[in-house]
């Protein structure tokens, strides 16, 4: 009896029912404990035996229950009980009860006891009333959190098939925790929408298969039919084998969450004026077309389209007007063309369409001379009736490019010969490419006569101030007049020039001629600045910086009237030569402003390093105002350059709406057609 008062026996429960554990005199050999149940002897399935201090001294049975633990099964320290014990014994007790332990969710009482001359451990299941309460309250707790979180739970058992349901199931999905239960895993696969089933289906079987977590997406069925998105989490429970053989989650339903990230999806490749695709999708569209056509040898089609007429009917009428005509032009595209074809706009009254499945450049000119009847029908917009044109260039797949950026430049490149053929036709890319290169080398010639032939102008772009709406400075703009071609834009001709080394020349012509307009501004006592383009050419030839000063001191005109603006592309050359220059303008009164801001993320080190002034943002971000991603970029560039103690002046302005969130964000100053076109300012004639 000694030898028994020193030890404790623990053993793993697992059913609710009493158990009686019987030990002869050999107590230190387990495999001799016998389990009556009803009267039948059998083996014990698992023990522990044990010291008071809880230390195991040896082990038998089924090594798997084992593995759970039992330290915790102590209501009180070990010694404590063992103390117990030793009175108990030494007062003669037959029976007396040990301690409480936990098995699963069931509260078990251990008694010691007397019978004949064995000594038993009894486990007894508690049932009662206050174990029973304690376990009610615990489920209701817990069930009030489920609730609390909006979320339903699930606990499935892969060997049996049964699912329990708790939480917000009728909220979710219509049905009751019940009716749930009465479903099997297959019918509840069938209320998966049939278009997520496979890849959910799927997502869960992997998650299975490397028994890890799992978080899925898909439309589930409501009762009422109706579909929501629900976010299934979750994770497997293993066996001693680690084999799966639970599976717990949680679903939420998430379309409040879908239906805003759609939303926000949407707002960032779609205009919001007309609601089309803008440049970034139908660049992606593209791309798409050209896997596609690579993968089934067929080809596609892409129109640059340009309305006719739509800048004086925006003038004379208002903006309210002119986007009313985008946005009808708009669905008057969309409905002339099929349902697999992809209009877009490209910013102002630029559309770009992409023709998948067209085989070439005959079937394109058909769909495009279609666009231009139905483009040429009136609209009635306000009361007004409008009539427009379009001018329209076409690339074809694979001849007219390799990739979406060249196919769309080479159908601008269409366009601009379908305007220069007269307006409101079409051309193809393919029928400028011999000619265009004809033309090229005639170019070149006659750009050599330009200068002393006296055919190059300047016109002047005015800067207006968003505060006072002032004019604050002149913007020299060249043009070509061209004996034959008509007046010329510099994207026309500054490539050639740049090409055959006319670039210096023509370069100083610029600054000449704007130099002596400057001065004659200053005569009548008009204070407003110069800007000039500065190429890269003309920033990096030797002695550019002695060249200017000369020619400032030679019109006797200060060096602060001159704002020159210099390409982002000039400030992402990051050299010592760059700094030297720039800081040497710097010191001679010159304001230097960066132009094209935006498109080169390496310029914003520039504004640190460099003695900037001024950034000037480019055009393609505020054309794209209408996003709200290009809001956010417009504004962080204003904060960001007054913290730097930088001016800021917004290019292509052509909205009220553009104007007022550049005013709202602190912007200095803006150009555009709101303000005035490339031409000589109104009451003003510079060249005089």
């Amino acid at each position: 009896m000694t030898e028994f008062v020193s030890l404790l026996i623990l053993f793993i429960l697992r059913e609710r029912r009493k158990v009686f554990f019987f030990f002869k005199s050999d107590l230190m050999h387990p495999s001799e404990l016998i389990e009556i149940v009803n009267g039948q002897d059998r083996k014990v399935l698992s023990v522990v035996v044990a010291d008071m201090h809880g230390t195991i001294l040896q082990r038998c049975g089924q090594a798997a229950y084992l593995k759970q633990g039992i330290p915790s099964l102590f209501s009180t320290e070990p010694p404590s009980i063992g103390e117990l014990w030793k009175r108990a014994i030494a007062d003669g007790n037959e029976q007396m009860s040990l301690f409480w332990a936990m098995s699963g969710d069931m509260r078990h009482e251990l008694h010691l006891c007397r019978i004949a001359d064995s000594w038993a451990v009894i486990e007894t299941p508690a049932t009662s009333a206050d174990t029973e309460r304690l376990l009610k309250e615990s489920e209701q707790r817990l069930q009030l959190v489920v609730q609390q979180t909006g979320q339903m739970v699930y606990d499935y058992d892969l060997r049996t098939g049964t699912i329990t349901w708790a939480g917000a199931t009728s909220e979710i999905t219509g049905y009751c925790a019940e009716e749930l239960a009465a479903m099997n895993i297959k019918e509840w696969a069938e209320h998966i929408h049939p278009e997520d089933r496979e890849e959910a289906l799927s997502l869960l079987d992997q998650a299975r298969k490397s028994r890890g977590r799992y978080s899925v997406d898909y439309r589930f069925r409501r009762k009422n039919n109706s579909y929501i998105h629900i976010r299934d989490n979750g994770a497997f429970l293993l066996d001693e084998e680690q084999i799966p053989f639970r599976m717990i989650g949680s679903m939420a339903d998430i379309t409040e969450q879908k239906i805003a990230e759609d939303i926000i999806r949407h707002q960032a490749h779609h205009d919001g004026l007309t609601g089309l695709p803008n440049r970034t999708l139908v660049l992606d569209r593209i791309d798409l077309a050209l896997a596609h056509a690579r993968r089934v040898g067929e080809g596609f089609a892409v129109l640059f389209l340009d309305l006719d007429r739509f800048k004086p009917i925006n003038d004379t009428l208002g903006h309210a007007v002119g986007d009313g005509l985008l946005i009808a032009v708009a669905q008057r595209l969309v409905g002339a063309l099929r349902p697999d074809d992809t209009v877009s706009r490209n910013g102002g009254d630029e559309f770009i369409v992409l023709l998948p499945g067209v085989p070439d450049a005959p079937a394109a000119g058909i769909v495009a001379e279609k666009i231009i009847h139905e483009l040429g029908k009136p609209f009635f917009i306000d009361g007004f009736e409008l009539h427009i044109s379009a001018s329209i260039g076409i690339a074809v797949f694979p001849t007219d490019g390799k990739n979406a950026e060249e196919i769309i430049r080479n159908a601008d490149v269409a366009l601009y010969r379908s305007k220069e053929a007269g307006r409101d036709r079409y051309a193809f890319y393919s029928d400028t490419r011999g000619s265009f290169g004809r033309e090229r080398i005639t170019l070149q010639q006659e750009l050599k006569a330009a200068i002393p032939d006296d055919q190059l102008r300047l016109v002047f772009l005015p800067t207006i101030s968003l505060t006072s709406s002032a004019v604050s400075s002149y913007e020299a703009l060249l043009r070509w007049q061209h004996p034959r071609l008509g007046l010329l834009l510099p994207e026309a001709f500054l490539p050639i020039a740049e090409e055959t080394g006319l670039m210096l020349a023509i370069g100083d012509w610029v600054i000449d001629e704007g130099l002596a307009n400057l001065k004659r501004w200053s005569l009548r006592g008009d204070p407003s600045l110069l800007r000039l383009n500065i190429s890269a050419q003309q920033f990096f030839q030797p002695q550019f910086v002695r060249r200017l000063a000369d020619r400032v001191i030679a019109f006797d005109l200060p060096a602060q009237k001159v704002r020159l603006e210099i390409h982002e592309a000039i400030a992402l050359q990051r050299g010592g030569h760059t700094e030297q220059i720039l800081r040497e303008l710097d010191a001679m009164g010159f304001s230097l402003s960066i132009d094209n801001f935006g498109t080169g993320y390496g310029a914003l080190r520039s504004l640190q390093d460099y003695p900037i002034r001024e950034v000037k943002i480019d055009r393609s971000l505020i054309r794209d105002m209408g996003e709200r991603r290009s809001q956010w970029l417009i504004q962080g560039m204003v904060q960001m350059a007054r913290a730097l103690g930088l001016s800021t002046v917004a290019g292509g302005v052509e909205h009220e709406g553009q104007k007022t969130l550049l005013r709202q964000y602190g912007c200095d100053e803006a150009q555009g057609w709101l303000f005035g076109t490339a031409l000589q300012p109104i009451g003003r004639n510079p060249a005089q």
